[in-house]
């Protein structure tokens, strides 16, 4: 018997934990080169607004997690003992990833102002304003849904995926750990690449939140 949306969803709440902490500073590093900023070195600059963005990608992981699960048995309930076919779950993971931009375009853009000014969180949501927090919401949606697309939906489509444990254990014995990862790496390029070219985009939308012309140039 399979785990249930809701216990997707408590999954993906640990692994955005998970990932936020791990990736943080990573976060920082990008924004600053994306935005001509000094990239900060201290581990207080890094981890400046850690908190919206734990508080936000906790739960988007969680949606993202939850909200595929849920599609997937709306698309099995006719018939719960079918298997899903490859575009049922791209398109169900596609789904949930464009839902959870609604979380994580608001979320990004406090973190990104905190990172470039240092003020509180309080502080720069007051700035803002309600009005800027879903600035670029079309170009998030687009990005975190190829992002669930690929996680979620693309790689379970892959007629592998199930014997991934055999797989992998081949490729270890056979080609070594080298050869694994020379397998692994550029489908992870692929859909970092698939996302990057939207990423920028949506933090250059971010600084339209301070109204400067710069920013607008660079979009």
């Amino acid at each position: 018997m399979g785990l249930s949306s809701l216990e997707h969803t408590a999954i993906g709440a640990v692994a955005g934990l998970v990932e936020v902490t791990v990736m943080q500073p990573t976060v920082a590093m990008k924004n600053a080169l994306q935005e001509g900023r000094p990239v900060p070195w201290s581990p207080l600059a890094l981890y400046r607004g850690y908190a919206v963005n734990a508080a936000s990608i906790v739960p988007i992981t969680a949606v993202q997690m939850g909200a595929n699960r849920y599609i997937e048995s709306v698309l099995l309930s006719a018939d719960p003992s079918r298997p899903l076919s490859p575009a049922e779950r791209i398109g169900a993971a596609l789904t949930a990833g464009a839902t959870s931009a609604v979380l994580s375009c608001p979320a990004e853009l406090l973190m990104i102002q905190q990172q470039r000014t240092g003020e509180s969180l309080l502080v720069a949501a007051r700035r803002v304003g309600l009005r800027q927090l879903y600035r670029g919401l079309s170009v998030t949606a687009a990005r975190e849904g190829i992002y669930t697309g690929c996680y979620l939906g693309l790689s379970p489509a892959h007629p592998e995926y199930n014997n991934w444990r055999t797989t992998v254990r081949h490729i270890t014995q056979t080609q070594g750990t080298s050869g694994l990862w020379a397998g692994l790496l550029p489908r992870g390029i692929r859909v970092v690449g698939a996302c990057m070219i939207l990423q920028t985009v949506r933090t250059r939308l971010i600084e339209l939140a301070e109204g400067g012309a710069e920013a607008v140039e660079a979009v």
